[in-house]
């Protein structure tokens, strides 16, 4: 589901979300206020903190609806970003507040008196609660975003501490445990706990926080199998915000390959991936040399050498030439997180490969997530 039908999808799920949140917020601050009610005075105001997070994603869908233009290419959906960090802060505030007067409660015991509606109105929000996340689940599985399952997910987390409270409740009324304030103190606490989480989101995102590894692997390997690529790398995810994402990418491509036939093989690439993905993409096309037998050789014996000296080092862009005096190699290494400076490691390649094949003159590019550098060569690389 795609476009204005997953946005209005989108819009009716949160107008009930927001009707429910409104309402259970209302009714247990009103009550928690009346009868004195600590733990279910903080039960509301975690709901008010759903509320503003609620509108918080009604923004972000409008904004997502809204098309680009010239001023912002990529559109403007980047701000829900931005405003999940005010949610933070607001959410931050909250659990502060509720904080500061369960001290004062513990400080100061004060007894919550017996009404039996304070039990009717924790019943109806656990059943309301589970019909919210019913309904929650539905939209999630109509529409696949990624918002609709942070929300069901808030949802049962919210169930779960209304039934906490509702036990403390019990056990204060049964057997006379004063255990109000400590529940609104708990409350407090995951209400500190999902503020900063969600500023480390929002902060996250705008930062440029990169894929998963595993959603890495799975998109070089679906760019890998189109046909006429022989290998892929260099793979870069931009978030634009939901609804606009960017992907770039390097393929590797038969060096017999004419420049228009790679070219079709590229823009080929890039009509899957914005099929798939559903992303903008731009591909850039490095040549292999398989045509030459004696050039894969020398390719597998640098890759020997670099397994040799770490397993968790990749060589990519491995274009091998012969030359009167031997073999021209140049190729990139992505080494990850490796402390070794990077003139180090270039050295080290130098060594390995040098100590079987003296012949080889190396071009090497170090990577570190996405960065290349290119060392200068040194006269005891070379006169290795």
């Amino acid at each position: 589901m795609q476009g204005i039908g997953k946005g209005r999808e989108m819009s009716l799920a949160l107008a009930l979300y927001l009707a429910v949140k409104i309402g259970l917020s209302a009714a247990k601050i009103g009550i928690g206020h009346i009868f004195g009610s600590l733990a279910v005075m903080s039960d509301g105001m975690h709901d008010i903190t759903d509320v503003g997070y609620g509108v918080l994603i009604g923004v972000s869908v409008y904004m997502m609806m809204r098309p680009a233009n010239y001023r912002h290419p990529f559109g403007r959906a980047r701000l829900e970003y931005v405003m999940t960090g005010v949610v933070g802060v607001v959410i931050l505030y909250a659990g502060l507040t509720v904080l500061a007067e369960s001290v004062t409660r513990v400080l100061h015991t004060n007894t919550v008196p017996y009404e039996p509606i304070l039990f009717a109105v924790l019943l109806v929000s656990i059943a309301v609660q589970i019909g919210l996340i019913i309904g929650l689940r539905y939209w999630y599985r109509r529409t696949r975003s990624e918002m609709m399952r942070a929300l069901v997910a808030d949802g049962f987390s919210d169930m779960m501490i209304t039934v906490g409270v509702l036990a403390a409740l019990g056990i204060e009324f049964t057997m006379g445990w004063q255990i109000d304030a400590y529940i609104g103190g708990l409350v407090a606490l995951m209400l500190l706990v999902t503020g900063v989480r969600i500023l480390h989101r929002g902060l996250d995102r705008l930062l440029g926080k990169r894929v998963s590894a595993a959603e890495e692997r799975d998109i070089l390997a679906f760019i890998a199998s189109c046909p006429g690529v022989h290998g892929a790398h260099d793979l870069i995810v931009h978030d634009y915000g939901p609804g606009y994402k960017f992907m770039t990418c390097h393929i590797e491509v038969d060096s017999r390959n004419s420049f228009l036939e790679a070219h079709r093989i590229a823009d080929e690439v890039e009509r899957r991936i914005e099929t798939e993905y559903d992303a903008q993409a731009l591909v850039h096309m490095d040549p292999r040399n398989l045509s030459d037998p004696e050039a894969a050789v020398a390719e597998n014996e640098v890759r020997r050498a670099l397994a040799m000296l770490d397993p968790n080092w990749v060589a990519h862009d491995v274009y091998a030439v012969a030359t009167k005096a031997g073999w021209d190699i140049s190729f990139d290494v992505s080494v990850g997180d490796t402390p070794e400076d990077d003139a180090q490691i270039v050295r080290d390649i130098h060594h390995a490969v040098h100590r079987y094949h003296p012949e080889y003159r190396l071009l090497i590019r170090i990577d570190r997530h996405y960065l290349s550098y290119v060392p200068e060569a040194t006269g005891e690389a070379e006169d290795s």
